[in-house]
């Protein structure tokens, strides 16, 4: 895990409260694209849209409940297979 990784779980679990959705997608996108550049086989860019299009719908289901940003997203990467859409090629 890198250093900006660890920074991110810290802070997004810091003491789970609640945030709000600008915080919430803040969290969520940097933690996903920090996660995911290294195993999507699909552009940065690419996956930073599709992290800022999920947001709001974690953030209303998951984070209300009581999910941290970076378990959802831990949650949407564990449904990235070898053969999903953001399964490296080789």
């Amino acid at each position: 895990m890198t250093v900006s990784m660890q920074l991110l779980r810290l802070i997004a679990e810091r003491d789970r409260k609640l945030l709000s959705f600008e915080e919430f997608e803040e969290y969520f996108v940097g933690w996903m694209t920090s996660r995911g550049e290294k195993i999507a086989c699909v552009p940065l860019e690419q996956l930073c849209r599709y992290a800022t299009q999920i947001a709001p719908v974690y953030w209303r289901e998951l984070h209300k409940t009581g999910y941290t940003a970076a378990e959802c997203v831990d949650a949407d990467m564990s449904y990235w297979r070898e053969d999903g859409i953001f399964a490296k090629r080789s």
